[in-house]
């Protein structure tokens, strides 16, 4: 397809979670520790999902309905004084990924059935 990915993409990512993560009181070193990973694997995993993005994610759309009907949902997990739009934009995006990840599997198994893999295997 084509695709670049460009480094300032994957530091934009990494800067979010280093942001998410602080929010929490966490350091990203910290937790990629935890996680036996290096800062090479997530950028590696970040390249993945920004490629998934860019081929899956283009016809992806949330409708107002949509993130109204979420949080109307959710509402009780939010605190009683939270606006819609405060949380519109977090919404929208746990949204859009979720539906990401739900055209994820059935492209996978698609790529799968049409490859033509041969082992070469030498003795």
């Amino acid at each position: 397809q084509k695709l670049v990915i460009s480094q300032t993409e994957i530091d934009e990512k990494i800067k979010t979670i280093e942001t998410q993560l602080e929010a929490q009181g966490q350091k990203l070193d910290t937790v990629l520790t935890q996680q036996k990973q290096t800062k090479t694997d997530l950028e590696k995993q970040i390249k993945l999902q920004i490629i998934v993005e860019k081929i899956l994610g283009k016809d992806i759309q949330v409708t107002d309905k949509e993130i109204n009907d979420y949080f109307e949902t959710n509402k009780q997990y939010y605190s009683k004084d939270t606006k819609l739009e405060a949380k519109k934009n977090e919404i929208s995006n746990l949204l859009s990924q979720q539906k990401l990840s739900e055209k994820v599997q059935p492209w996978l198994d698609g790529i799968r059935k049409a490859a033509s893999i041969r082992y070469f295997v030498q003795f």
